[in-house]
């Protein structure tokens, strides 16, 4: 996008529905291991890579272990088989040039759990120049003096409260990550709903957007039965194609609160191993199974998480997927486009 009036979102997808990230509180919520860090992976890199100076506070792990996140996704290397010493030399070469990488970023990571002192900082940093987006991983581990004598729900609303002054006065988003509650898994892990963020309700009143982190669980059971090998490397054999292609999570992207702007979904690829998120196919059709008269045809959502678009990155792996016919043209996604708005 030529222009955007706030913070791009790294996709220009995710970029059109925010409407760019304007100042105050924005929210990240999904249930464990959906891939709420993974995401903020993503977008520091974009941030950081155009220019912006992007400060991570970092309560859910520590520093280190953050920053192996951000090479693994750099270096396109699993973390997992770098941690177990099982690399090539040309993976620790990928490792080590990704490492200085991220060292020359404008990022700066710290771990400031007391509200007060996170606001210190970030005035401090402000006033330096030195901070653009400020994230928060995540909301409900932040603390202040007497919070323990409080309820939860006063407590997170205080802390919600003051993440969005931070980036209201300083002028600048604050995202930060929250986790839901087990209702959503309790209902057959059903879409989340504002409702279902943990802690109080005052999350859903302090926050400028909510994002919701959705894993379709309907497409994780196919992908089991039938891995979607186009997203795996080639040069291995087919059960080891299989075996990584059935790691892969389809994930959707759920903005269910936009004050400045639109809500929608958008189908995202999650490569675990690399902490990686790819756009799907967004402007592909559902499928449809046999109409019955008597109820409304579910939706088949499959082919909008079969291929997956190119991005900034521009990297090897686009190259390959390419080559596995796992890459949507750009003509191709431009007359699917063209049709949606034509039925709109």
């Amino acid at each position: 996008m030529d222009y955007c009036p706030g913070v791009p979102a790294a996709w220009p997808d995710l970029t059109a529905m925010y409407n760019g990230l304007q100042p105050g509180l924005h929210v990240v919520a999904a249930r464990p291991s959906t891939g709420k860090t993974a995401l903020m992976v993503n977008l520091v890199r974009f941030w950081c890579e155009s220019g912006l100076k992007v400060g991570f506070n970092s309560l859910d792990m520590q520093p280190g272990q953050l920053f192996k996140r951000f090479v693994a996704e750099l270096a396109r290397v699993s973390l997992p088989k770098a941690e177990f010493g099982t690399t090539s030399r040309r993976d620790l070469e990928r490792l080590e040039g990704a490492a200085a990488a991220v060292r020359g970023w404008p990022l700066r990571v710290c771990v400031r759990r007391d509200l007060d002192a996170l606001r210190a900082w970030a005035v401090t940093r402000r006033m330096k120049g030195e901070l653009d987006v400020l994230v928060v991983d995540f909301l409900q581990l932040m603390q202040f003096e007497g919070c323990w004598r409080m309820g939860v729900d006063d407590r997170v609303g205080r802390i919600s409260g003051t993440l969005k002054a931070i980036g209201n006065d300083l002028g600048i988003p604050v995202v930060a990550l929250s986790q839901l509650n087990r209702q959503c898994e309790e209902d057959g892990g059903r879409e989340p709903q504002l409702s279902d963020l943990r802690g109080s309700g005052s999350i859903e009143q302090d926050a400028f957007t909510v994002l919701f982190l959705h894993a379709d669980r309907p497409l994780m059971e196919l992908w089991r039965q039938v891995p979607p090998v186009q997203f795996a490397p080639g040069g291995l054999t087919e059960s080891a194609r299989q075996y990584l292609a059935s790691s892969l999570r389809p994930v959707w992207l759920m903005l269910k609160k936009n004050q400045n702007g639109r809500t929608g979904n958008l189908p995202f690829v999650f490569f675990p191993s690399y902490f990686l998120f790819m756009l799907g196919d967004a402007a592909a059709q559902p499928w449809y199974d046999e109409e019955d008269k008597r109820r409304r045809p579910k939706p088949n959502f499959a082919p909008l998480f079969a291929k997956v678009a190119r991005d900034w990155r521009g990297d090897a792996l686009e190259d390959e997927l390419e080559k596995n016919g796992a890459l949507v043209a750009e003509a191709e996604a431009e007359v699917r486009g063209h049709e949606k708005e034509g039925e709109r």
